[in-house]
C-alpha cells in the first residue's frame, strides 16, 4: 500500500491546522496540534494511485484514495454535523491539485453538485459547495453554487449497486441560471462510479456550456463506497 509522501503529510499539517478548533484530528476527534490528522490517521492517507475515468472528454482529478482516515473524515464532515472539516479537507486536496486545478479553472466556474433541497434542508449545508468554495478561493476562481439544482429527490448513492447508480441519477440535475457559453469545473467530495458526474455533465451540456473538467477530494477506486 502507497502511504502519503513525506512531502504531502507535512503540506496537510501546515496547511490545515488553524482550520481545526479546538485543534482535533478530521478522522478521530483524537486532540492535536496544528494538524488535519492525528499521526496514526495521517498514515492511513493514501494519494490516489489511479487516474481517476474522465467525465465524457473532460478530466477528472482526484486527491485521495477513499479510504482509511480520509473516509472517516469526509462522512463526519457530512453526517456529523462538521462542515468546517470540509474547509480543511479542501486545503489538503490542494497540495497535490493546485497547479492542475488552475489550469482547469482558468476562465471558468468552480460548480457543486448539488443536493436536493430535502437534503439540504435536513443537513444545512451542501458539502460539495463547501469544497468549492475553498477551491476557488485558493487557485482565484469563480464559484458558482446555484449554477444547478438537484430536481429529483433521488435515493443516495452510496446505497446502491454501482450498476444502478447512473439510472437513479439520470434527468435529477438541471441548470437554474443562465449557462450558455459557460466554462464549467464540477466539483464533489467523493467519486465512486462518475455517475453522478455524468449527470450533472449532461445538465451543463443541455445549457450550452463547456465541461473543463471535474474535481474530486477521494477516488473510491475499488468501490469502497
Amino acid at each position: 500500500m502507497r502511504r502519503l509522501a513525506s512531502r504531502v503529510l507535512s503540506a496537510i499539517v501546515d496547511l490545515a491546522g488553524d482550520a481545526l478548533a479546538p485543534g482535533r484530528c478530521a478522522a478521530c476527534d483524537e486532540p492535536i496540534d496544528r494538524a488535519a490528522f492525528c499521526a496514526p490517521c495521517a498514515a492511513t492517507v493514501e494519494r490516489v494511485r489511479a487516474t481517476p475515468p474522465a467525465t465524457g472528454s473532460a478530466p477528472t482529478l482526484a486527491a485521495f484514495e477513499y479510504g482509511g482516515a480520509m473516509s472517516r473524515a469526509l462522512m463526519r464532515a457530512k453526517y456529523k454535523d462538521r462542515p468546517e472539516l470540509l474547509r480543511v479537507l479542501a486545503r489538503c486536496a490542494l497540495e497535490p491539485l493546485e497547479l492542475p486545478l488552475q489550469e482547469l479553472a482558468r476562465g471558468a466556474l468552480l460548480v457543486p453538485v448539488p443536493l436536493h433541497t430535502t437534503r439540504l434542508a435536513e443537513r444545512g449545508y451542501n458539502q460539495s459547495a463547501r469544497i468549492a468554495a475553498t477551491l476557488a478561493r485558493s487557485v482565484g476562481a469563480r464559484h458558482a453554487p446555484r449554477a444547478l439544482e438537484r430536481r429529483l429527490d433521488t435515493r443516495s448513492q452510496a446505497q446502491l449497486p454501482r450498476r444502478e447508480r447512473l439510472r437513479n441519477v439520470a434527468g435529477a440535475f438541471v441548470a437554474r441560471v443562465p449557462l450558455r457559453g459557460a466554462r464549467v469545473v464540477l466539483v464533489d467530495d467523493v467519486m465512486t462510479t462518475g455517475a453522478t458526474l455524468r449527470a450533472c455533465a449532461e445538465a451543463v451540456s443541455d445549457a450550452g456550456a463547456v465541461l473543463t473538467g471535474c474535481v474530486v477530494v477521494a477516488f473510491a477506486e475499488r468501490g469502497g463506497l
